[in-house]
C-alpha cells in the first residue's frame, strides 16, 4: 500500500478540520451563502483564523491526553470562543437589518425584512416574552408559525400589535425566509452556533391561490361605480387596469407612456429583466382610458397601501 506523502497528509487533516468547522455552523462544505465576491477574500481569512483556533484545541487537548479529540469536544471548545455584544433577538435583528439595508436592496424587499421583525417584536408582545439566543430552538419556530397563522389583537396596556396574524401559507414562508437569512448571518458575520434543525427550519408547504374571474358585466359595473373617496377612486382604476391587462402590480406601476405603441403595451417585466422578454399586450378603450386619466402614470400607491385600501372597502 503506497504511504502518503507529508503534503497529502496535510490536505486530508485541513479538508477534515474544515468539515468540523462548517458541520458545527450547520453548512455543508460550499460557499458560504451570503458572501459577495469583493467580500471572498476576507471570509477566506476568516476560515483561516477558524482553522487556527482548531489546530489549536486539537494540539492542546493531544498533549494533556494523549489522543484526538472527538468532534464534540471542538464544537463545544469553539462555542466558548463565541463572543456577542447582546443576547436579545431583536437588537441582533435590528443589527440584521441594518447590514441588509446597506447592501441597498429594493424598498420591496426590504418591506419583508421589516414585516418580519415587526412580526416578532409582536410575539413578544403577545407572549409577554423577551426572546434571546437561547430561544431559538425548533420548538420557538413551530410556535411562532403558530402565532403567524392565528389572529392577535394588543393586550391591555401594551404597545401596539402591528402583526394582525391570520397569515395565509405563502406569507409565512416569507417570514421564514427572512429567518433563514437572518440565522446565516448571525453564523457566518457574528459566529454564532446553531442547531442544524433551525438553520433548515420546516416550514408549511406553499400552495397557489384559485383565482377569482371578474366577468365583463362586473367590470362595467365597477367603472361605472362611484367611489367615496379621491383614493378610493384611484385604486378602483387601477384594479380595473390590472383586470383588463393581466399586469403585475410591479409592472402596472412601472409603465410610461413610452411603453404604449399603437395602443399596444410593449414592456420588459419586472421579474425577467435579466431574459429580456418583451410582452405585448392590445388596450381596449376601457383601459386606455384609466392611462389618459392619469396621464400614463398609474405609480400611485405602493402594493401593500393598495392592497390593504382594496380590502378595506
Amino acid at each position: 500500500m503506497k504511504k502518503s506523502s507529508k503534503l497529502e497528509c496535510k490536505i486530508i487533516v485541513f479538508r477534515k478540520v474544515l468539515h468540523i468547522y462548517y458541520s458545527f455552523q450547520g453548512e455543508k462544505l460550499r460557499n458560504s451563502t451570503g458572501i459577495l465576491p469583493k467580500d471572498e477574500k476576507k471570509h477566506q481569512k476568516e476560515l483561516l483564523v477558524q482553522k487556527g483556533k482548531i489546530d489549536k484545541i486539537i494540539q492542546d487537548y493531544v498533549v494533556k491526553n494523549n489522543r484526538k479529540p472527538s468532534v464534540q469536544y471542538i464544537k463545544d471548545e469553539l462555542k466558548k470562543d463565541v463572543r456577542v455584544d447582546t443576547n436579545l433577538l431583536l437588537d441582533l435583528f435590528t443589527e440584521y437589518f441594518t447590514f441588509i439595508q446597506n447592501k441597498r436592496m429594493k424598498k420591496s424587499s426590504l418591506k419583508d425584512y421589516k414585516s418580519c421583525q415587526n412580526s416578532l417584536i409582536s410575539y413578544q408582545v403577545i407572549k409577554n416574552v423577551v426572546l434571546t439566543l437561547e430561544d431559538l430552538t425548533p420548538d420557538f419556530l413551530r410556535d411562532y408559525e403558530i402565532f403567524l397563522s392565528e389572529k392577535h389583537s394588543t393586550p391591555n396596556g401594551s404597545e401596539k400589535v402591528k402583526t394582525k396574524g391570520e397569515l395565509n401559507n405563502n406569507t409565512i414562508r416569507k417570514r421564514f425566509d427572512v429567518l433563514r437569512s437572518f440565522f446565516r448571518y448571525l453564523v457566518n458575520q457574528k459566529g454564532i452556533l446553531l442547531e442544524k434543525e433551525v438553520l433548515k427550519p420546516n416550514t408549511v408547504s406553499r400552495y397557489d391561490n384559485d383565482p377569482e374571474v371578474l366577468t365583463m358585466e362586473e367590470l362595467q359595473y365597477l367603472f361605472k361605480y362611484s367611489p367615496s373617496t379621491d383614493n378610493l377612486t384611484k385604486v378602483r382604476d387601477i384594479f380595473l387596469f390590472g383586470c383588463m391587462t393581466s399586469l403585475r402590480y410591479s409592472d402596472i406601476v412601472s409603465l410610461t407612456k413610452d411603453n404604449i405603441r399603437n395602443n399596444i403595451i410593449e414592456k420588459v417585466p419586472q421579474k425577467s429583466k435579466k431574459q429580456q422578454e418583451k410582452y405585448l399586450v392590445p388596450l381596449n378603450d376601457t383601459a386606455l382610458s384609466i392611462l389618459e386619466k392619469y396621464n400614463y402614470n398609474l405609480n400611485i400607491f405602493s402594493n401593500q397601501v393598495f392592497n390593504w385600501i382594496l380590502r378595506s372597502n
